[in-house]
């Protein structure tokens, strides 16, 4: 409750850091943004932070999930590293886009294309991409949380 915002604003107002290089340390340096690294507090704020998103992506009815059983699953969220599971993915990834983007807006947390992965199980998808995205296009496959993804769902 409002003890524990206290705690974060008292923690994270005008933060300062040092550099210590060669057992030198540099006068201290103003922290305009983000969480202090290695701040075991850090990890428990971002899961707050990026919690609104993944519960929107869950709500949304445009975001069509994959069906297993009597569950639709549509992500996996652990720390910053997300997955998205889709199907109907000419409605599914420009909605996701725009949650993503409309998300970064208000936040100021945006994806980083350059590390992020789309993997198309469909094979004909796979060589041929029904539509762009500013993803890279993982026709192998991709590592995620240290186990390899393939499109092969035998392997």
């Amino acid at each position: 409750g409002n003890n524990f915002l206290r705690w974060v604003k008292l923690l994270y107002t005008n933060p300062k850091a040092n550099v210590l290089t060669n057992n030198i340390v540099s006068n201290p340096i103003t922290l305009e943004r983000s969480t202090r690294q290695g701040c075991p507090l850090s990890p428990m704020l971002f899961i707050l932070a990026i919690e609104p998103l993944a519960m929107t992506i869950r709500m949304r009815t445009d975001i069509f999930g994959v069906q297993l059983g009597d569950q639709e699953h549509r992500l996996a969220l652990y720390a910053d590293d997300l997955i998205v599971f889709m199907t109907r993915l000419s409605i599914s990834i420009p909605k996701l886009i725009q949650q993503m983007e409309v998300f970064g807006q208000f936040s100021g947390y945006n994806i980083n294309d350059s590390k992020s992965s789309i993997l198309f199980l469909n094979k004909d998808e796979r060589l041929n991409p029904i539509m762009q995205t500013p993803f890279i296009n993982a026709k192998e496959g991709f590592v995620y949380l240290g186990v390899k993804i393939t499109p092969n769902i035998d392997a």
